[in-house]
């Protein structure tokens, strides 16, 4: 027999004792010294029950009745016969409280969800404020970016890779009201289109969560300086929901870009890459498409990226709450914000 377990018997025995002989004071009939308790003469047998903690020593000791053990301690009971020595314990059925040393995992990702709480503790970052701008060590920004006639927008991440919009905007609405995005932003040295690599890339994974009101679409939206107070926009739609023949626009034009057929567009001074096939995750080039449009001369050859975002132009959420939900985002080759 172990040391550890000449302990736990012998404060079992002891309190056994003590327990018998707080409810039947009368009918003691050895000291505790001696390690025995008599349990009443009208009774065949007697169950003790205790709760053993890590310390090995009982604590809430009962004859008869089981007590609530609290968290950490081991449930146990014995019998005891009138006249003879109280055996070892055995443990009950019922399972053991976890120990509080060793919590359960909390979960590191959060399902997307229709109706969140903006508020929820387990995102580092909240804000319904318009214009709320967040920046993260990763250079990447998150920014919740409403128009005048929008309803509620309430956007919440950890970083610029995992994080939502909790959007309410009114039914039947065609133009935009929102752009809530991730974006990198090269305010003090915008770096010139036709020197940056081709091989650039940016990866995205997420949902709408649409519904038949819903009209939106996520999208890259670009814009590059001109040497001037003048910029221009370029746009890459990759997942559109009820936006028509892209917003209004007309084609102009298609290429391939990261082994995808796209369709150039035109609505005013804007251009638009269009991926005519949704897709909720994938990868885009965008260096190459808009060194493409400087090419075609579309685009000025003296162009400057000055930012880079990717987010939900929301047009209407049928009147109803919505979540917009980016799980994942990269960006590969580009340089980093300043």
């Amino acid at each position: 027999m172990t040391r550890s377990l000449r302990i736990i018997l012998a404060a079992v025995v002891a309190a056994a004792a003590l327990a018998a002989g707080a409810a039947v004071p009368a009918l003691l009939a050895r000291p505790a010294a001696t390690a025995q308790a008599v349990m009443p003469a009208a009774d065949a047998s007697t169950t003790i029950y205790a709760c053993v903690t890590s310390r090995h020593t009982l604590a809430r000791v009962r004859v008869n009745t089981p007590p609530a053990c609290p968290a950490g301690t081991v449930p146990v009971q014995w019998q005891v016969q009138a006249g003879q020595r109280a055996p070892s314990p055995s443990p009950t059925a019922t399972s053991p409280s976890p120990s509080p040393t060793s919590p359960s995992p909390s979960p590191t990702s959060k399902s997307p969800s229709p109706s969140p709480s903006p508020t929820s503790t387990a995102w580092a970052w909240c804000s319904a404020t318009t214009g709320a701008f967040r920046s993260f060590p990763d250079s990447l920004a998150l920014y919740n970016q409403e128009d005048a006639g929008s309803g509620s927008q309430t956007i919440c991440g950890n970083s610029g890779s995992d994080w939502q919009a909790s959007v309410t905007d009114p039914g039947g609405n065609t133009g935009i009201l929102s752009y809530p995005d991730v974006q990198l932003n090269y305010n003090s040295a915008p770096p010139a289109v036709s020197s940056l690599n081709p091989a650039a890339t940016s990866s995205f994974a997420e949902t709408m969560n649409t519904a038949p009101g819903t009209s939106a679409e996520a999208a890259y939206d670009i814009w590059l300086t001109n040497g001037t107070s003048q910029r221009s926009e370029v746009m890459i739609w990759y997942d559109t929901f009820n936006r028509g023949a892209v917003g209004g626009s007309t084609q102009i034009g298609s290429g391939s870009f990261c082994g995808q057929a796209w369709q150039l567009w035109k609505y005013g001074t804007e251009l638009i890459w269009y991926l005519p096939v949704s897709e909720q995750s994938g990868k885009v080039c965008p260096v190459q498409m808009l060194q493409a449009l400087q090419s075609r001369g579309l685009l000025k050859a003296n162009a400057g990226l000055s930012q880079f975002e990717n987010g939900w132009e929301i047009a209407s959420t049928g009147g109803a709450p919505e979540t917009f939900r980016m799980t994942a985002y990269s960006v590969t080759g580009l340089p980093p914000g300043n």
